[in-house]
């Protein structure tokens, strides 16, 4: 072989290794790329699952919550002598555990079932005469609790005891 053929055919064989390199190397860039965006979907993966593991725990977290909170509030409803629980658990959720909106809806309700005779005045206060006293159920420092009729409902109520005009404001500011 001539030596200007030689050197064609080294040309050749160089430009052959030259394309395979070119190609191992573009088939690696290729590789890694598919390797770069499976760790991607992977890592884009596992994010999702630990937000959704967030989300699921917050909102177990705030279920807890408003179990407390209502069973709280049911305690104190009951503790007043409202101890309907399908209806006092409606009204916490249509008041949104506002316990005093729901008292005040309770006692409207009440006083709708009871007639205008039994209607309260100034807060607490219930007229005497819409009152039917039955018995004593216990006594404490400020008077006694009976059972009474109010308008054809079952209730306790507190006569309260006044023994000096000190004892009468007291009881007329908590009132």
């Amino acid at each position: 072989m001539s030596h200007m053929h030689m050197n064609q055919v080294k040309a050749a064989a160089e430009a052959k290794r030259q394309q395979q390199l070119a190609a191992a190397s573009a088939a690696a860039l290729v590789d890694k790329k598919k390797e770069d965006q499976a760790a991607a979907v992977e890592k884009d993966a596992v994010h999702k699952r630990q937000e959704k593991e967030r989300k699921q725990d917050e909102e177990l977290r705030e279920t807890a919550e408003e179990h407390t909170r209502t069973a709280t509030a049911l305690r104190q409803l009951a503790d007043m002598g409202f101890t309907d629980a399908t209806t006092n658990i409606s009204l916490l959720k249509q008041f949104h555990h506002n316990i005093n909106d729901v008292v005040t809806q309770l006692v409207q309700s009440l006083q709708s079932k009871c007639g205008n005779e039994a209607a309260i005045t100034n807060g607490w206060k219930v007229p005497a005469s819409a009152l039917v006293w039955k018995h004593r159920l216990g006594n404490g420092s400020y008077g006694s609790v009976y059972e009474v009729k109010w308008g054809g409902v079952l209730i306790a109520a507190k006569k309260m005891s006044i023994t000096v005009e000190g004892d009468r404001q007291a009881i007329e500011k908590m009132l």
